[in-house]
């Protein structure tokens, strides 16, 4: 019997990540878009600053399409790592567990990935900076080292009220929260909760890239798929602990071995 999972490409927070990324795309063609009609109007007056914008733009882009293309391919490896997973005899490798299944319910908060959010408010603020500088300095002879005190200070307004704007586009969001109890997981997020019971389990594995800090926690039934992550080696070792015991509660409690479907190739 072949046991059947969502695909999580189809949630709504893989459809959230893959918009954003989308929506990087479009504002970096926007800028693109915006500049090249620039040069091509004022092509008598350009200048090197306007030229080195529009290769910046350029190579952002040629980034921005290349991350997007190997999360395309990684997300399509591990759906056949999951469907194979889902097959009787199998043999993939398990991961061991190492601490003891926990009886009683319990919360525990999933640590927030910042660096990803970083990144992103720091292209966002980049592509800014990018479409709307050339304007801003195009009545400054920037080969006159007088106006570089006045170059300064356009960029050190308009650096900081970009990065404001990329916090209300790309705000932080409150950590959420997985409860272990008798009727199954819980996982409550920022506009979203989700609750598979144990007897609707079929799927537990750690996906995501063999290399990096992070563990990726999947958890699967024929219609929900809870995800989060965990430090592969966090400071605080009772916070290690709690993980480790969850996960362990969870294998014990779903009777379900935790596979290891992680990708070695390279993934943005």
């Amino acid at each position: 019997m072949v046991t059947t999972i969502k695909n999580p490409q189809s949630s709504s927070s893989m459809k959230v990540r893959f918009g954003a990324h989308l929506g990087l795309i479009t504002l970096n063609l926007v800028a693109l878009w915006l500049r090249g009609k620039f040069l091509w109007e004022k092509r008598t007056e350009v200048n090197g600053f306007t030229i080195a914008t529009f290769g910046l733009l350029l190579f952002s882009l040629g980034i921005l399409i290349y991350a997007y293309s190997l999360r395309r391919a990684y997300q399509k490896r591990l759906a056949g790592r999951r469907e194979q997973a889902c097959q009787p005899d199998n043999t993939l490798p398990l991961l061991a567990i190492i601490e003891q299944a926990e009886s009683e319910p319990f919360t525990l908060k999933i640590l927030p990935y910042n660096g990803r959010l970083m990144a992103k408010r720091f292209l966002f603020t980049l592509l800014c900076m990018l479409l709307f500088l050339p304007e801003l300095l195009s009545g400054v002879d920037i080969a006159n080292i007088s106006n570089f005190s006045t170059i300064i200070i356009i960029l050190g307004f308009f650096t900081p009220f970009a990065f404001l704007i990329s916090l209300i586009v790309l705000p932080h969001r409150p950590s959420p929260m997985l409860v272990y109890d008798e009727e199954g997981v819980l996982y409550n997020g920022f506009r979203l909760q989700q609750r598979i019971a144990w007897g609707d389990m079929t799927l537990f594995a750690v996906t995501g890239p063999a290399y990096g800090a992070w563990l990726y926690y999947e958890l699967h039934s024929a219609e929900e798929c809870i995800s989060w992550r965990a430090l592969k080696r966090p400071r605080d070792i009772a916070y290690a602990k709690s993980m480790d015991r969850l996960v362990a509660s969870i294998a014990a409690s779903a009777q379900l071995p935790l596979y290891d479907l992680r990708d070695t190739e390279l993934i943005f």
